[in-house]
């Protein structure tokens, strides 16, 4: 049985000594993650124990579906980002392109939880947006176990799932409807992996005007 769902039954009836275990056990991982993204290592401290405050707030009505590491990572993301918005830290950049937001909200979701579901040892995952010849070039990466040379021509195929997905929980269809997305706004697109290092989906928005735009004008 998962260790885990062991240790949140003993958290749910006031087991200390599985608090105890279970703080143990994530604060490392949490610890890295936070400082990669925040750059302080007093910040980073703060935003794990709040990461454990918000969890615990929860835990009653927890539902242990998966991997709990991974919920955590997602309330550590959100804090994360809260401390970019802080005044002063990151220049506040926009970069405007031509896109249908719903659809790019949806890849963008696609990407993210494929990067979740591969995140590696590091509990690292980094998304990012820049400016390039052609509009906005938007990254998402992962320090994950990688993608086999031999199954990267295929990975957006539908139903596909590569050697390391074997077994895994998902409908291979993720990455097929993000593609189809790409190519209906006639995006560049693709993806780099190295096996043991991880993997960078990639794709470049114009910051020309999307046709649809235009139908019936």
């Amino acid at each position: 049985m998962d260790s885990d769902f062991l240790l949140i039954c003993r958290m749910k009836n006031g087991d200390d000594a599985a608090i105890e275990a279970f703080v143990r056990k994530y604060y490392p991982v949490l610890l890295r993650y936070c400082h990669f993204h925040i750059r302080n290592q007093a910040d980073a401290e703060d935003a794990v124990q709040e990461v454990f405050v918000r969890f615990f707030s929860t835990l009653s009505v927890y539902q242990h579906y998966g991997k709990v590491q991974n919920y955590l990572y997602v309330i550590a993301a959100n804090l994360c980002r809260d401390s970019y918005r802080k005044p002063g830290e990151l220049p506040e950049e926009e970069l405007p392109v031509y896109a249908d937001p719903d659809m790019m909200q949806r890849a963008l979701h696609n990407l993210l939880g494929n990067a979740m579901h591969h995140i590696g040892q590091d509990g690292i995952f980094i998304l990012r947006a820049f400016r390039c010849s052609e509009g906005v070039r938007v990254e998402v990466e992962d320090h994950g176990p990688g993608i086999a040379a031999a199954d990267l021509p295929y990975i957006f195929d539908r139903y596909y799932r590569s050697r390391s997905d074997a077994g895994k929980q998902g409908t291979g269809l993720g990455l097929s409807i993000t593609k189809a997305i790409f190519q209906q706004h006639s995006f560049r697109f693709g993806v780099q992996s190295t096996v043991g290092k991880g993997t960078t989906f990639w794709f470049v928005m114009s910051d020309l005007p999307y046709v649809d735009d235009f139908e019936g004008k």
